[in-house]
């Protein structure tokens, strides 16, 4: 009987044990809400790291964005694209408000009142120089220089002439002799023939 008793005894004692090691396991576990407030760590520092719970209520949190919201590249476009049409705008008004005055002297500053006679008198004594070394293309472009800064030089556009009919060009020949006579020149026998030749070839 006392040997019965004393195993009764050890037998409740292990029960209570048990069922205090039960109740110690549950104190320390946290409870739901402080699950999701905070994650402590050992050292009593929070987690940055959400739990799964978490992770999928922010997934659902950014299915649900709103993305007919412009973003800020879109804001900047719009505003650019503003931008530019008030500029339009202010440069339209700027050009209706110039008078006809302000234009005709603006044309007036464009007009070249430089004289440039010797400018054209110094090509046609280069082109004159090429003549002489037969070369009749470099010739006609020293010429049309003279022509070009003075348009009623006639003894430019008669060498000119002589540089086409060597160079076989007869309608250049022909216009240039024209506008030699046109100009008050007077063609020579050798000349006349070229003119008249160079008709017959055009």
């Amino acid at each position: 009987a006392l040997q019965r008793h004393h195993f009764e005894q050890k037998k409740r004692d292990l029960e209570l044990e048990k069922e205090r090691e039960e109740r110690k396991v549950l104190e320390d576990q946290p409870t739901p809400s402080e699950t999701k407030t905070t994650n402590k760590d050992e050292d009593g520092f929070g987690s940055d790291f959400a739990t799964d719970d978490e992770d999928d209520a922010h997934t659902s949190t950014l299915g649900r964005r709103d993305v007919s919201k412009p973003s800020i590249i879109e804001a900047a476009e719009a505003a650019a694209v503003k931008r530019l049409d008030e500029n339009k705008k202010e440069v339209a008004a700027a050009e209706g408000s110039e008078t006809p005055g302000d234009i005709a002297k603006v044309e007036e500053e464009l007009v070249d009142t430089n004289d440039y006679t010797l400018t054209a008198q110094v090509y046609c004594n280069a082109g004159a120089c090429c003549m002489k070394l037969n070369r009749f293309n470099d010739a006609v472009d020293r010429l049309s220089a003279a022509v070009h800064h003075n348009p009623s030089y006639d003894k430019a556009y008669y060498r000119r002439a002589d540089c086409y009919w060597h160079l076989e060009q007869f309608s250049s020949c022909h216009g240039d002799l024209l506008k030699y006579q046109e100009l008050g020149g007077i063609l020579d026998a050798e000349h006349r023939r070229r003119k008249e030749v160079s008709k017959e070839k055009m």
